[in-house]
This record gives structure tokens, sequence and C-alpha cells, in this order.
């Protein structure tokens, strides 16, 4: 059985979260049960606190990750993601993913790499909004297959980021 996380922290189980509000209550939750409060209670008392404790705070990071997030609802739904290895079939996001992966090659040997990494930082950002929204969508309208493809192509543009903040990294060095 999946732990309910929206129901742990208090709030409605949709894709669209307050930050602020799940932070609130994050610390509002994490500061009831933290396991000082317990330092003088039964050893049972103080195990409690410490998995409750991992509780909250792997709730925390499952909510604030859109991508987890959006995962976390659909299994609450009843939905397994598929392997990992799925292919999208998309044809033209995979057109647009072999650009990126050229453009990546290209940027590493650029004359002005800054330039271009900007660009694509920037051309990314807003490929992965227009990727949220539409999961948001999706998962409101309860679309699964439909949130399970956006979640895919979103763990592509995650990943990307991630390899341009290394190119970035080795750019300041």
């Amino acid at each position: 059985m999946v732990i309910n996380y929206f129901e742990l922290f208090g709030l409605e189980a949709q894709f669209e979260v307050p930050n602020h509000e799940l932070t609130t209550r994050y610390r509002a939750l994490l500061h009831a049960v933290h396991p000082d409060r317990f330092s003088h209670g039964s050893q049972s008392e103080q195990a409690q606190a410490v998995m409750k404790s991992a509780q909250i705070n792997d709730a925390f990071a499952c909510l604030k990750d859109p991508i987890r997030r959006a995962e976390h609802l659909l299994a609450l739904s009843g939905i397994e993601l598929e392997d990992e290895a799925t292919t999208v079939k998309d044809t033209q996001f995979l057109m647009a993913q072999m650009q990126w992966r050229e453009d990546l090659d290209t940027l590493r040997q650029a004359a002005q790499p800054e330039s271009e990494l900007a660009r694509m930082q920037a051309q990314i950002h807003q490929d992965k909004r227009a990727q949220i929204d539409a999961l948001a969508q999706a998962l409101q309208q309860e679309r699964w297959h439909d949130a399970t493809t956006w979640i895919f192509k979103l763990k592509f543009l995650f990943k990307l980021e991630q390899e341009l903040e290394k190119i970035e990294d080795s750019l300041l060095d």
C-alpha cells in the first residue's frame, strides 16, 4: 500500500502544490515529531520519532520534486510507471532529443561556449515549463497514459539540464 504523502501533509492530492504551504507544513510536522523532543522518552517513542521524521523527510522530498510528485499521484491512482528504458513514441520529441545531444557535443567545442550554454539553458527551461504544464493538465484530467509520457520527457530534460550544469562547472574551472 502506498502512503499518501498529501494526506500526511494535509494537502489535496493534486499536482500543483504551493511551495510555501508545503514548506510550512513540513516544518510544523517535523517539529512535532523531531527525535530531540523524545530524548527523555522510552526507546520505543524515540524509535517511532525517528521513523516518523524519516517518513516526513521522504514525503517532503517527494512532494517538492515535480517528477516524483507526479509519480506519487500516479501510484495513488494505482498506475505503475513502465520501465525507465521505455521509449517515448513522440517523433517530434525524439528529434528534439537528437538535436539537444548534437548541441551538447557542439557546445563543448564552441568558440563562445558561455553564450551557447545560456541559450540552451533558457530553451530547456522553457521546454521544461511547457512539459510540466502539460503534465499537470494530464494529471488533473486523469489522462494517466499521457501523464506517464510527460514524466519520461521531463526526466530526459532534467538529465539534460544536469549535463549542462556539469559543462557550466567545467567552464568556470
